[in-house]
C-alpha cells in the first residue's frame, strides 16, 4: 500500500469511524462503587487513582480455571519456565513451524478461535501465550513490564516462525530486546501506537477527570516499570520493518487507525492492512484479516 493510499484511508477513517468503547477491565464495578467513585476522586484523588490503576492492570480472566474449555479449544497446556502456553498442534506434524499468539490485557483464547484455525490450515502450530496474571484468579498484575518479559521468555524458550500480537502486546512486542536471531515474521493487530492515550481512555471509562485522571495514568505507567507507557516503539519498528505487518480495523476507537501514519513514516517498508470493517476486538473474528495474517505467516 503506498503512503498516499495509507493517508487517504486514514482520513476516511477519521471522518467515518464509529465508536467501539469497552470497559477497561472487562466487568463494570458494582453500582454502589460507581456512586462512591465521584466522592472518592474528590476527597482522595491520589488514593483513588492508585487503587484504580491496580484494578486496571489486574486481569479478570482465569484461562486455566476451566480445563474442559481449554481442551475444547483443541489445545494442550504446555508449561515452560515461568510461563504457560496453550498449544494447538498442526496437522502437518510436530516439526511444523510455530506461531505465537500474544493476546492483549484480559485477552481470552476464544477471541482467537478463527485465527488459530486459519493458521492451522496453513500448516502452522499455534501457541497461545497465557500472560502473567491471566491463568488463575487472584494472580498478580499484568503491566507492560510483565508482558515484555513474558514475550522475551517465550521466544527464548522456543524458536518461533512468527508472532501475532494484539493490543498492548503489540506495543510490547516492539519493545522486546532484539536478539542475534530475530523472528522472521511479526504481525501487530489493533496496535495502540499511542499507548498513553489508550490508558487515559481507560481512566475516563472509570469516570475519572482532571488531576485524578492524570494520577491514574501516572500510576499505570509506573506499574509497568522499567517500561513506562510512553516507551518508544519506533526503534523496534525500524529494526523489523521488512518483516512487520500491521492489521487494523477502520472502526477501532481504542487504537485509532490514523495513528498508523506514524508507522508509515517511521518504517515505510512495513506492510499495512487497513480493513474497512471491524473494530479493536471484532477484527479477530473476521475472515479477511485472519486470512491475511495466515498468508503473512505461511512458511
Amino acid at each position: 500500500m503506498s503512503q498516499s493510499e495509507v493517508a487517504r484511508r486514514f482520513n476516511l477513517a477519521k471522518r467515518t469511524r464509529t465508536p467501539e468503547v469497552t470497559d477497561p477491565a472487562g466487568v463494570p464495578p458494582p453500582s454502589w462503587r460507581r456512586r462512591l467513585l465521584p466522592l472518592a476522586t474528590r476527597l482522595a484523588p491520589e488514593t483513588a487513582a492508585r487503587v484504580l490503576a491496580r484494578r486496571y492492570l489486574r486481569p479478570n480472566v482465569a484461562l486455566l480455571g476451566d480445563p474442559d474449555a481449554v481442551a475444547r479449544w483443541g489445545t494442550v497446556v504446555r508449561p515452560v519456565p515461568g510461563l504457560t502456553l496453550l498449544r494447538r498442534p498442526a496437522a502437518a506434524g510436530p516439526k511444523a513451524p510455530r506461531v505465537l499468539i500474544a493476546p492483549g490485557l484480559n485477552g481470552h483464547f476464544r477471541q482467537f478461535t478463527r485465527l488459530a484455525g486459519v493458521l492451522g490450515d496453513a500448516g502452522l502450530t499455534v501457541d497461545f501465550l497465557v500472560l502473567p496474571g491471566h491463568g488463575h484468579p487472584g494472580e498478580d498484575l499484568c503491566g507492560l513490564n510483565q508482558i515484555v518479559s513474558a514475550l522475551e521468555a517465550a521466544t527464548q524458550q522456543d524458536r518461533y516462525h512468527g508472532i501475532v500480537a494484539h493490543c498492548v502486546s503489540a506495543n510490547a512486542a516492539l519493545l522486546v530486546p532484539a536478539t542475534s536471531d530475530p523472528l522472521p515474521r511479526l504481525a501487530l493487530v489493533s496496535a495502540p501506537l499511542d499507548l498513553p492515550r489508550l490508558i487515559r481512555l481507560g481512566g475516563t471509562q472509570y469516570g475519572l477527570t482532571g488531576h485524578c485522571l492524570d494520577r491514574f495514568c501516572h500510576h499505570v505507567s509506573a506499574l509497568g516499570a522499567p517500561w513506562p507507557t510512553d516507551s518508544p516503539w519506533q526503534p523496534g519498528a525500524l529494526a523489523r520493518e521488512d518483516s512487520l505487518l500491521m492489521v487494523h480495523g477502520r472502526h477501532d476507537d481504542a487504537a485509532p487507525p490514523e495513528d498508523l501514519a506514524q508507522m508509515a513514516e517511521v518504517a515505510p517498508r512495513t506492510r499495512i492492512a487497513l480493513f474497512e470493517n471491524g473494530g479493536h476486538n471484532s477484527i479477530l473474528t473476521m475472515h479477511a484479516p485472519c486470512t491475511q495474517l495466515a498468508d503473512f505467516m505461511r512458511p
